[in-house]
């Protein structure tokens, strides 16, 4: 793993060089203004990527290090895909492929650009490797669940629609650790059942109540969701001076 590890590392430096300073979108730019004071916290971007990229940027003294932690954890998330492929074919020219992950075509090209949906991408990702580590090491497991969870509840505060993947992952995360357990899940479904749905509350429950404080420390404003509905119309509506000359 150490020669993986270092092939992974000259990828990820591969991928700083070329996406430096990071790609940013309208979203993005509204969110740089946020951190610099110009504009008030509000959730119309999610205040946890907004509070996240703060913090990062006070340690690092540029928003640029939102680039760096990106491509870190797409880089811990190509490793740990190398050890699971590892464990798993015993084979390492197949471990070795876990490394593309950073090089894939729908991957090299959002992990350089700040926006809200390539960490809920690296979100969920790190915790379906969590999901595959309770089973190729049990021992870890409230490791491994530690970090899920704490991977699951970040990919809903960055994305609420992110639920129709949360809740499988959590089902899915419940009936392997209790097999890394000993427990015979076949005969024990309703049991797995309603595991899953309390700790599907769980991470509902905490997703709403860290949305609630980051809300509280950071002063964010509340917006109607249904706004975005008007704008996405005055935006796509044609004007009548396109009207006039379509004409």
């Amino acid at each position: 793993m150490g020669v993986l590890a270092a092939i992974g590392t000259v990828l990820a430096g591969l991928i700083i060089f070329a996406m430096y300073p990071g790609g940013i979108s309208p979203d993005g730019v509204f969110q740089v203004r946020q951190i610099r004071g110009e504009v008030p916290y509000n959730d119309w971007q999610p205040v946890s990527m907004t509070w996240t990229w703060h913090q990062l940027t006070k340690v690092f003294g540029t928003v640029t290090a939102l680039l760096w932690a990106q491509v870190f954890f797409g880089w811990v998330c190509a490793l740990l895909t190398s050890y699971v492929l590892l464990k798993i074919s015993r084979r390492t020219w197949v471990a070795a492929l876990g490394l593309f992950m950073l090089f894939m075509p729908n991957m090299i090209n959002i992990l350089g650009v700040f926006y809200k949906d390539v960490q809920l991408a690296l979100a969920l990702y790190l915790a379906v490797l969590m999901m595959f580590l309770v089973l190729l090491q049990p021992k870890g497991r409230w490791v491994w669940a530690a970090v899920a969870f704490g991977s699951l509840v970040y990919a809903a505060l960055v994305r609420k629609n992110s639920a129709v993947a949360v809740l499988p992952i959590v089902a899915v995360f419940v009936l392997w650790f209790l097999r890394a357990r000993g427990s015979r899940v076949r005969g024990e479904l309703a049991k797995v059942g309603a595991i899953s749905i309390i700790a599907t509350g769980v991470v509902g429950g905490t997703v709403l109540a860290a949305d609630k404080a980051l809300a509280a420390a950071t002063g964010a404003t509340q917006n109607s969701q249904f706004t975005q509905v008007f704008i996405c119309l005055l935006y796509t509506s044609p004007s009548p001076r396109d009207l006039s000359t379509s004409r």
